[in-house]
């Protein structure tokens, strides 16, 4: 008997327990689903934001575009612009070194006019091909050396002609670098000699068998 009673007090304690955690079930669902609700609210702020992000950087996109196909065309023209102010200073440069070639051809008949001698070509402040020649003859030919080429010219001028030379006159670097202009022509020179020449050889010899003479090419 008394078995029976511990076991049907032992069942009625189940069953309060177990309706308990009935009455407690369905209050955590109600927290769940307050929490999920929370959470999907937050999510779908979350996702207007990025939408809202998104749309925005679309519209600074197209305003770069819009920017872009701007500067292109600036670029075009400016490109166009350049062109036509490259094709006007090539003529500019044209005029202008023929403006230099009418002073120089005054230049040198006022020179004449005045019995002076002049020793630039042009307003360049280029020596004549002249005193150029004379410089590499003074220093190839004669064995003068470029410091005592200034000397010399001077020297002449008043001793022969007796006329002194008041323009300047080419300094030692100036006659070497005339000396390696003339270097450089006279190479270009002897290549265009021999490209003309179908029987050209470094050596040649000659030889007689017979009482006849025979020359090699």
């Amino acid at each position: 008997m008394r078995n029976n009673i511990e076991l049907l007090k032992t069942v009625i304690s189940e069953l309060q327990e177990e309706k308990e955690n009935l009455n407690k079930k369905p209050q955590i669902t109600c927290d769940c689903r307050v929490t999920e609700t929370a959470e999907v609210a937050r999510l779908k702020r979350r996702v207007k934001i990025l939408k809202q992000r998104v749309r925005d950087i679309k519209m600074k996109a197209e305003v770069g575009k819009s920017r872009v196909l701007t500067l292109q065309k600036r670029n075009s023209a400016l490109k166009k612009e350049v062109f036509k102010l490259r094709s006007k200073n090539c003529d500019l440069k044209d005029k202008v070194d023929s403006r230099d070639l009418e002073v120089s051809k005054i230049t040198s008949l006022v020179a004449e006019e005045r019995g002076e001698v002049n020793l630039k070509s042009s307003a360049k402040n280029a020596f004549t091909d002249e005193l150029r020649q004379t410089v590499i003859s003074l220093v190839c030919v004669a064995g003068v050396s470029a410091a005592k080429v200034r000397d010399v010219i001077q020297i002449v001028s008043e001793n022969i002609f007796n006329y002194k030379i008041t323009q300047p006159l080419p300094c030692a670097q100036t006659v070497g670098n005339m000396c390696d202009e003339g270097f450089v022509l006279s190479n270009l020179q002897v290549a265009q000699s021999l490209a003309r020449n179908d029987y050209a050889t470094l050596h040649s010899d000659g030889t007689s068998r017979d009482g006849k003479k025979i020359v090699g090419k």
